[in-house]
């Protein structure tokens, strides 16, 4: 009985060690490993320099496209054409007030009130200014989160 138990003990091991081994040396599928297989291998099909390449000439009204290939002989004068461009309404609408743009800062690990109001308006005097537009991110003046996307008002 002993025999054999010690016979068991080692074929055990023995798979195990193989078990081990085998996952040991297998490819990793770590997310580094898989980012780094897909940024060395795009999937764009292969790019045939030596094709001859379509192109479309903006200046025509032919909805064809033309090939840059001296070779090509292609009749395209059956072709139908574009509709004119030209709309009979040309009206134009003017705003009565001028479109206002929003801006934004991302706040990264050092910013303060004073630096971001220095960035954007070249004095430390608009600090209130931007934490009254920001009241709902910004619980205290002297403590910003890096991460945190703040309004700069005009």
């Amino acid at each position: 009985m002993k025999k054999e138990f010690k016979i068991g003990l080692i074929i055990g091991v023995v798979i195990i060690a193989i078990v081990v081994i085998v996952f040991a040396t297998k490819k990793s599928n770590s997310v580094e490993d898989r980012a780094m297989e897909a940024v060395t291998e795009p999937n764009l099909p292969a790019l045939d320099v030596n094709a001859p390449s379509l192109m479309f000439d903006m200046n025509s009204t032919s909805a064809l496209p033309t090939s840059t290939d001296a070779n090509t002989s292609t009749d395209y004068s059956a072709a139908p054409s574009l509709p004119s461009t030209q709309s009979s309404d040309s009206t134009v609408f003017e705003q009565s007030q001028p479109v206002k743009t929003q801006k934004f800062h991302v706040v990264k690990r050092g910013d303060t009130l004073s630096s971001i109001s220095k960035k954007y308006y070249n004095s430390v005097k608009y600090i209130d200014k931007i934490y009254q537009a920001n009241t709902d991110v910004i619980k205290n003046k002297n403590v910003l989160k890096p991460g945190v996307k703040l309004v700069i008002p005009e």
